[in-house]
């Protein structure tokens, strides 16, 4: 399904009109259903499982209910098609996690990606990304002391590591 390049990753930018410190995590969780280390989305990420119907088979089988459900470390059992695609990195403390603010914009929101992620994919987050400014946020108020969020736009973003022998030494 998916190809990874050698050196290579992906990071999809959600470019907005606000300081995206204030949200990046649950926006992330909202529209891929990832967390990090931190927990930080894990009611946004159990929303998008519930939004997308990656769940109910589980539950009607009575597998897991949403209090056992560690959406860190369950994605693959739903089916999420971003569990094996999105690639959580180190932030300043240590912590590992899908999303960030983009270095260059703080009110772009990066998300990052171990391989391409595809069409679909792409369609899922600009859909689910709109559907959490414009029905999600305002109903927030109360947990993010902010104004409603706008989407200006969208990048997708190729990185690629190069290495350049620098010296080398004779045994």
């Amino acid at each position: 399904m998916y190809e990874q390049q050698p050196n290579q990753s992906w990071i999809f930018l959600i470019k907005t009109d606000s300081y995206a410190g204030n949200f990046e995590r649950d926006m992330c969780a909202y529209i891929t259903g990832m967390v990090g280390e931190c927990g930080v989305g894990a009611e946004e990420a159990q929303l998008f499982y519930q939004e997308m119907g990656l769940v109910e088979h589980l539950l009607d089988e009575g597998e897991y209910d949403w209090d056992g459900i560690d959406v860190k470390y369950n994605a693959e059992d739903f089916e999420n098609p971003f569990a094996l695609a999105v690639e959580s990195r180190a932030d300043e403390h240590g912590c590992r996690r899908p999303t960030s603010l983009w270095p260059a914009e703080i009110n772009w929101v990066a998300i990052f990606f171990e391989q391409k992620p595809t069409d679909e994919m792409i369609e899922i987050m600009r859909s689910r990304a709109a559907k959490f400014c414009r029905e999600y946020c305002p109903t927030r108020e109360h947990k993010w002391d902010r104004h409603k969020i706008k989407i200006l736009g969208y990048e997708l973003l190729r990185e690629e590591m190069k290495q350049f022998q620098e010296r080398s030494w004779p045994s």
